[in-house]
């Protein structure tokens, strides 16, 4: 479903979820991964 993709900013590593195909992800899913961003 989600992969992990690490992205560097100023000195700091951040985990960030990359969806492979957003159609797939089941809304109880979608709500948590939107928890990471907001």
């Amino acid at each position: 479903m989600a992969t992990t993709t690490a992205e560097t900013t100023a000195h700091t590593t951040t985990q960030m979820p990359e969806v492979a195909d957003p159609s797939k992800v089941a809304p109880k899913d979608a709500r948590e991964l939107s928890k990471l961003f907001f």
